[in-house]
């Protein structure tokens, strides 16, 4: 049986651990992109976190499908001015405001 066929079973704290197994290299065979379903917002939101500390991007890129480099750069840009101009950081505040289609 194949691990992803287990994914809806597992509990929260066992979808945690096989992420950092994943993103340490300890699990092989896994595609980190088939757990962001299965992870709420506050996980996702660290597993981010992790993610840029080992400045591993792809996975990241995997959570914005729709998105190509060029948006989520924007979208980087856009966070960054924003908390540039504001002085506050962007993680601690809603910036959903900024990422509103402009067309």
């Amino acid at each position: 049986m194949k691990l992803i066929h287990l994914l809806p079973f597992m509990d929260k704290e066992e979808l945690k651990e096989l992420a950092a197994k994943i993103i340490n290299g300890e699990a092989k065979g896994v595609n980190l992109v088939v757990l962001y379903p299965f992870l709420d917002r506050a996980d996702l939101d660290e597993l981010v976190d992790q993610l840029l500390e080992k400045q591993n991007y792809k996975p990241i890129y995997g959570a914005l499908p729709f998105l190509g480099k060029d948006k989520i750069k924007a979208m980087f840009d856009d966070i960054v001015k924003h908390a540039t101009e504001t002085g506050e950081a962007a993680a601690d505040e809603d910036v959903s405001d900024l990422f509103e289609d402009e067309e």
